[in-house]
């Protein structure tokens, strides 16, 4: 008698459904993950364009611990550390996942260890960082999808108490408080 995984996800199908989304989640998705980690006071993102539509996406934080368990990467709705707090933006263990199945290869350097998955295999490596997380992607995007995402990334409110760069330059609005700032504007005043 051969055993074999109860359930399996088509990677290549989870894609072609995610195909309607604008490019943009992916980054999101990567964002929140770091904003959530435990003591991180700096994410730095990395959006670059290649050729024929290669782009590369790194999103690195300086949280102490780093990703707490490597095998979030890549097994589906696991119970997650996030879902009791309700300051936390992803509960579900299913982002990373999504991101994967665009992704032609994805690397998650942490304090624990290294996993890449590249097409439909993944390898484990023992290479560490001594503090946070490094999350790279290689996926394709068309010029307009990387610019939306650039564009969007730069509109995001990082949480109070991170420092978010992105491409070099600090995230348009640092803080809630900036936003509320913007509400309780008089009328009058012209908003920049």
């Amino acid at each position: 008698m051969t055993t074999n995984s109860a359930l399996v996800v088509d990677r290549k199908g989870l894609a072609k459904k995610l195909g309607h989304r604008p490019k943009s989640f992916v980054l999101y998705e990567l964002l929140q993950n770091a904003w959530d980690a435990p003591g991180c006071t700096l994410v730095t993102v990395l959006l670059e364009r290649g050729q024929r539509s290669n782009c590369r996406l790194v999103v690195e934080d300086n949280s102490p611990a780093g990703f707490t368990n490597l095998e979030s990467v890549y097994t589906l709705f696991r119970d997650s550390e996030k879902a009791t707090d309700p300051e936390k933006r992803g509960r579900f263990e299913l982002g990373e996942k999504l991101v994967a199945a665009l992704a032609q290869r994805l690397e998650v350097a942490t304090t624990k260890g290294t996993v890449i998955i590249e097409g439909d295999e993944r390898t484990m490596s023992r290479v560490k960082l001594a503090s946070g997380s490094r999350v790279t992607v290689y996926l394709r995007m068309t010029q307009d999808e990387f610019q939306e995402s650039v564009d969007s990334a730069r509109r995001l409110i990082p949480p109070d108490g991170i420092n978010t760069i992105i491409n070099g330059a600090p995230s348009c609005c640092t803080s809630s408080r900036t936003v509320s700032r913007w509400i309780t504007c008089p009328r009058s005043t012209t908003l920049r």
